[in-house]
């Protein structure tokens, strides 16, 4: 089981941003985020650790450029995860 979501934005029908929620946790607070890229933003908390990956181009972010980002989400991505992504 994962704590994991994919969130997508929308703005008069058209993906306006998407973020892949990596944990749950109560409480858990974005302190620092570091550019990836291609629209690409990393998430973390206070200590260090990754919470999120916030897309800001959804609709022209390559699945293959998310599944990149092993080191940033601690685990490969599965395909059912991102797949909203190809319908927006």
């Amino acid at each position: 089981m994962t704590d994991r979501y994919l969130e997508i934005m929308y703005r008069k029908g058209k993906p306006l941003a998407a973020y892949f929620c990596l944990h749950r946790r109560h409480r858990t607070q974005r302190v620092r985020s570091r550019p990836l890229g291609d629209g690409l933003v990393a998430d973390y908390d206070e200590s260090g650790r990754p919470v999120g990956l916030e897309m800001t181009s959804p609709g022209t972010t390559a699945l293959s450029r998310i599944k990149e980002a092993p080191s940033v989400l601690e685990e490969s991505v599965d395909n059912d995860e991102v797949a909203p992504l190809k319908a927006a």
